[in-house]
């Protein structure tokens, strides 16, 4: 640390110290003062706990809170990384548990569910939280969650058990509006430290929250917007898909921005990278439907001797091959990570758009430059046919050529009365 670094810490130190004071009772042991200095530290809003981690180091090396290296905690995943249960905003200090969208121009609070799994009772630990304004890609440990804008502290968590802490996201640093950001939290013990480059799904230390919750009318449409990107040093390659309820294949996605150059590049990013990849042998006979006339169908199977069907139908008349009647087929999640199942062009209100075509996961393969971020925006339309009250989830996931989710956002849609 360079003189100015010292002297600050020193500063920070003793004005915590001297105000942690009308916390202790007159028979206070040395423990109860350390608590006492992290909980005023983390309190006071000049800088809300965000050295939390030294001093935690400094008073379990001092044998004043030690944390036995059999607690093991944990913020949840849940069912999707992206999206951690025990991640939620509030927009006042009041204690609630479901989550809300984040008002710019006011404090803010960060909530965290912290479990024990573990054997034995954490004596103390620490949670950070910090907000970064992208989709949700590759973010790593320590860089990422460190320095972190607020953290809490928490003591004696017994195993098994699960305490709630929260710590304030100041007005001055709440994004503008109109700004999508996703939220990193990560709890410490200096017995149970994440490693150096950890991803949130590789380590249960971490965690990450990136909903968007809005409330909408059916017909009506909302633009979200987002960053796309590669935090990784080399420019990579990547998937973007659209994953919607099987209820409404039909909703309309789309990325728009107000240049059309923007969504033209970002559509054609990885044409130069398709020519390597193979396409994928033909496996057994392939299905094929001949049309002989208006009303006349003949089903064969290409390379097998057998007599075709030929059906007689009504004008009109479809069938369906290989999909449910009404719905679109969709690529699996096991798909090729090539194929393109979207379209450039503009949207019905004429924005430049890349438009998903229908389907349950749909997407189409780009190539994003290190750190070098793409602003455009995810709009989402309520299908006329939503009823008030339904909830409607959409999912923009990104994958790497490994087939591996790295990045998403979730739209949460409330379907309301117009």
């Amino acid at each position: 640390m360079n003189p100015a670094d010292r002297q600050a810490a020193r500063d920070e130190l003793i004005k915590t110290v001297v105000l942690s004071h009308h916390r202790l009772a007159g028979n206070a042991s040395m423990p109860d003062g350390a608590e006492a200095v992290m909980i005023e530290n983390a309190a006071l809003d000049h800088y809300r706990g965000r050295h939390l981690m030294q001093m935690l180091d400094s008073f379990h090396a001092r044998g004043l809170l030690v944390t036995n290296p059999n607690a093991d905690l944990t913020i949840s995943d849940g069912a999707t990384f992206w999206n951690s249960p025990d991640l939620w905003i509030r927009n006042s200090d009041d204690g609630g548990t479901t989550h809300q969208e984040p008002e710019f121009g006011q404090d803010n609070w960060f909530y965290a569910r912290v479990r024990n799994q573990g054997t034995t009772t954490a004596r103390a630990f620490v949670v950070t939280f910090n907000v970064k304004p992208w989709a949700g890609t590759e973010f790593v440990y320590p860089n990422d969650f460190i320095p972190c804008i607020s953290a809490a502290v928490g003591f004696e968590l017994a195993p098994g058990a699960t305490t709630v802490v929260k710590a304030k996201w100041p007005q001055a640093l709440v994004p503008a509006v109109g700004t999508h950001a996703c939220w990193l939290a990560s709890v410490y013990t200096p017995t149970d430290l994440t490693p150096t480059g950890a991803h949130v799904w590789e380590h249960n230390n971490l965690a990450q929250k990136n909903l968007t919750v809005v409330d909408l009318s059916p017909n009506d449409s909302l633009v979200v917007p987002v960053q796309l990107g590669n935090l990784e040093q080399a420019g990579g390659l990547y998937r973007l898909e659209v994953s919607r309820p099987k209820r409404w294949t039909r909703l309309p996605v789309s990325l728009v921005h107000k240049d059309p150059e923007v969504v033209r590049s970002l559509f054609h990013s990885a044409q130069k990278s398709l020519l390597p990849e193979p396409p994928e042998p033909k496996v057994g006979p392939e299905p094929i439907v001949r049309f002989l006339e208006s009303t006349s169908v003949q089903i064969a199977h290409r390379g097998l001797a057998v007599e075709p069907v030929q059906l007689t139908l009504g004008r009109d008349s479809t069938i369906g091959i290989g999909a449910k009647a009404g719905e679109p087929a969709a690529r699996g999640a096991k798909g090729g990570f090539w194929e393109v199942q979207a379209v450039l062009g503009t949207d019905p209100e004429g924005l430049n758009a890349i438009t998903f075509e229908p389907g349950t996961l749909v997407g189409f393969p780009v190539r994003l430059a290190p750190r070098s971020p793409v602003s455009v925006g995810l709009k989402v339309s309520v299908p006329p046919k939503a009823e008030p009250g339904e909830v409607i989830e959409v999912d923009l996931l990104q994958r790497n050529v490994e087939e591996q989710v790295v990045g998403a956002i979730t739209i949460q849609i409330n379907v309301v009365d117009k």
